[in-house]
Parts: C-alpha cells; sequence; structure tokens
C-alpha cells in the first residue's frame, strides 16, 4: 500500500500573526502564479479559490498560507510487535486564517505492506501527546511538530500554563476542543487487492483507524452491522470505479486503485488543501464561537454586559458573509465532497447550535427592551391619572368651597387614598403580566 497522509489541527493565536522570518528561515509564503490562480478560477468560484490562497490586504478573508519542507527519511517502532516501519516527513503547511485562527498541516509518505503497522503508527501521530514515554517518537516529534509548536508559542502560546516546547505532552495547545489531529489520507492498493479484497472494509478500517480485518461479524470488536451501514451511508463517495472515500467526524480517507503520484497530488491540492481545510476551519471558528456565547449567554445573560454579546454576534454575522461559501466549483464531484466533509464534522449542527443561542439571545433582549418600555408606560400612565385625578378633586374642592364656602381637608385625604390604591393596584398587574 502507498499511503500519504496529513496530520492537521489549529487553534487560536491569542498575541496575533507570527513573524515566520523570525521563528524559522524554512518557512516561506505559498504564492500562486498568476496562471496557477487562473486555472484555479475556472474549476472553482473565484472567491473560494482566493479565499483558500489569499492574496488581499484584508486579513479576514483567506488563509496565508506558509511552507516548509522537512524532507526527512526515519523509522518509528511499532508498538505491538517492534517492527520498525519507514515514513518520509514532506511539507509542513501553517495558515492563518481569518478571526485569528491558525491552521497546519504535517504530510508523511508511507510504503508497506502490513496496513495494521501502518494503522498503529498512525495512531500513535494522532494521539503524540499520550506517549510522552516513547521515545521512538522524539525524532518526528522534532522534526515534524516542534517548527508548528514555535509558530504557536509566536502567537501567544506562553500564557497559557504549562506550555512546554521540548515536551510532546503540550502538543494538546495546538488542536482545540478535541484531544487529538485530524487526519486526511489517501491509500492505493494494487489491483489484486482492488478486485478481490473488500474495499468498504477497508475503507471503515482505515477511517476508523482499527485493525485490518475487524469488520468481521465473528469479532468481538467489531462494529455492528447496522453501525456499519449508517456510517458507510453517511460518510461514503463512490462516484468513480478507480477510488472511493469515507468522510468521518476527525478523518477523511480516499482509497484508490494504484493511483499515480500526478493524481494524487491533485487530490491533495484540492481536496486536501481546499477543500478539507477549508471547512477545517469554518469547524473550529464555529466550534469556538459556540463556546464563547455558552460562556457569556448562560443562566447570568441579565447581568451581561451586551456589548460583549453585540461582539459576538457581529462577529458571526462577518464571518457568515466573508468565510461561508454556499457552492465552492463549477463541477458536481468538488461540490459533492466538500458537502460531506462539511457533514461529516458535524458544522451545519454547529451553525444549527449557534443560530439558536443568538435567537434565544435576542428574545431575552427582545424581552428586557419590552420590560423597560412596559415600565415606562407604566410610570407615564400613572403620571396621566394622578394629574387627572388631582385636577377632578380640585375641582371638587373648589365647587366645594364656592357652595359651602369653607375649604375641606378631607376630600384631599381621600384624593391621596384613591390615587394610592390605584397605584398599587396597576404596580400589581403590571408585575403579573411581565412574569
Amino acid at each position: 500500500m502507498v499511503y500519504t497522509g496529513f496530520i492537521c489541527g489549529g487553534f487560536t493565536a491569542v498575541g496575533g500573526d507570527s513573524n515566520f522570518e523570525n521563528i524559522d528561515a524554512r518557512w516561506q509564503p505559498v504564492v500562486k502564479s498568476a496562471e496557477a490562480r487562473a486555472a484555479g478560477h475556472r474549476l472553482y468560484v473565484s472567491e473560494f479559490y482566493d479565499f483558500c490562497y489569499h492574496r488581499g490586504k484584508d486579513r479576514n478573508t483567506g488563509l496565508r498560507r506558509y511552507s516548509m519542507d522537512a524532507n526527512a527519511d526515519i523509522e518509528i517502532t511499532v508498538p505491538s510487535n517492534g517492527h520498525k516501519l519507514p515514513l518520509h516527513i514532506g511539507e509542513l503547511e501553517v495558515s492563518h486564517a481569518p478571526f485569528s485562527v491558525v491552521l497546519f498541516s504535517v504530510r508523511f509518505d508511507i510504503d508497506t505492506d502490513n496496513i495494521d503497522d501502518l494503522i498503529e503508527v498512525v495512531n500513535k501521530f494522532r494521539y503524540v501527546s499520550l506517549y510522552v514515554n516513547d521515545r521512538s517518537l522524539d525524532e518526528f516529534f522534532s522534526i515534524a511538530i516542534t517548527p508548528i509548536m514555535k509558530v504557536y508559542a509566536s502567537c501567544g502560546a506562553y500564557r497559557e500554563h504549562g506550555f512546554n516546547i521540548e515536551d510532546p505532552a503540550s502538543c494538546k495547545y495546538l488542536v482545540e476542543n478535541t484531544n487529538k489531529f485530524r487526519l486526511f489520507q489517501i491509500a492505493s492498493v494494487d489491483n489484486d487487492l482492488w478486485v478481490n479484497g473488500d474495499t468498504d472494509h477497508i475503507l471503515f478500517e482505515l477511517g476508523s483507524m482499527s485493525r485490518i480485518g475487524v469488520v468481521n461479524p465473528n469479532d468481538l470488536f467489531s462494529p455492528s452491522k447496522d453501525y456499519f451501514q449508517r456510517t458507510m451511508e453517511a460518510g461514503r463517495i463512490d462516484i468513480f470505479n478507480n477510488w472511493k472515500g469515507l468522510a468521518l467526524y476527525d478523518t477523511f480517507t480516499m482509497l484508490g486503485h494504484e493511483v499515480s503520484k500526478e493524481i494524487r497530488e491533485y487530490w491533495i491540492e484540492c481536496n486536501f488543501k481546499m477543500l478539507y481545510m477549508s471547512q477545517m476551519f469554518v469547524k473550529i471558528y464555529l466550534t469556538r464561537l459556540n463556546k464563547n456565547f455558552r460562556m457569556y449567554l448562560g443562566d447570568n445573560y441579565l447581568k451581561l454586559n451586551r456589548n460583549v454579546a453585540n461582539k459576538l454576534q457581529n462577529r458571526y454575522d462577518e464571518f457568515d458573509c466573508k468565510c461561508w461559501f454556499d457552492t465552492v466549483a463549477y463541477s458536481k464531484l468538488p461540490c459533492e465532497i466538500h458537502a460531506i466533509m462539511g457533514s461529516s464534522m458535524e458544522i451545519a449542527i454547529e451553525k444549527e447550535r449557534l443560530y439558536d443561542k443568538i435567537m434565544r439571545q435576542n428574545l431575552k433582549r427582545e424581552k428586557l427592551s419590552d420590560q423597560r418600555m412596559n415600565k415606562l408606560l407604566f410610570f407615564m400612565t400613572m403620571l396621566a391619572m394622578s394629574s387627572a385625578i388631582w385636577d377632578a378633586c380640585c375641582l371638587v374642592e373648589g365647587m366645594y368651597e364656592l357652595t359651602m364656602h369653607e375649604s375641606q381637608v378631607f376630600i384631599r385625604i381621600v384624593t391621596y387614598v384613591v390615587l394610592f390604591v390605584i397605584f398599587i393596584v396597576m404596580f400589581l398587574s403590571n408585575r403579573r403580566s411581565n412574569d
């Protein structure tokens, strides 16, 4: 099996953008030529392509990419059997995305016939922070992870308690609201395995990072038939005869039949660097915004500084206008891949949750505004009624004086009592209606 994988993720740039020249001279900006950009515009919606390869002045309208070619060949020890699995670490990429999000990816290539060894090693990469005592990852960590952690440190990482560039456990700061890196992978199998093997089973096992053969009714740890079918129906892309894909929550897998180098690089450029990275950015930002809304718009809403809530809602409106694309390409396949990636990451659910919070916040604000207006109207009503009753009593008292030629204090006392009773009745009625 010829395999190319990308572990990737994103974090918040607490202290602003990085100065890559001061971090490592090997970081170089990714700049598309005019010819490449024109070709991209023929295939993809121009706004989406320019978002993925940003060149404008507004920092909130695209991904500004920097890459580094690690170009290192190393060996990783397989924990279960001690085998040495050779692999090549290729391109590292970091992107400054809108709204202080930083995306990153690490490419590695493996050529092996032992798929179980491959899955076990890739799992080690995804959970690298758990292997703090596994010295077999020291070289991988130094080559592939440390440069990204330096970028993280330059973005304000040292505000985080316990962060240490030299400690693999600090990798947890590179991913927000999750416990592992995301994984985009392309696996190419030979003709015998493609024709005679159960490619749906292999696709599921690679996507879920499970042992090969686990999709077996006789295996205690095999998925149920219903779960397997639901997972494949929801996330599988099966359009052409030479490849199929599976989108899960934190992995996207492409399984192909003797994929050429040119096709592989095309898939990486389009399906990963554009479609997957853009959806990963959306997922990271919406999750963060949902978290902030939960913090500010919880049970203590009445004590909230509403300027903060307005700021959060304005950010979402700006994000929706600048970073959300209903259509990304002029052909059906990229749009389907983009949509199923978003579905697997539950982006629609994140937007629904966020929309629900915004609507509930607006309803609360409207209710508070109505209550303030009702109080003002109540005060004006009481003032008008008091004035009318007082004028009527003064008229009665004046008529009494003209008739009886003397003042009557009793009438004034009755006026005060009537005004007080009316005020109490209206106050209680107004309070009951607000409740």
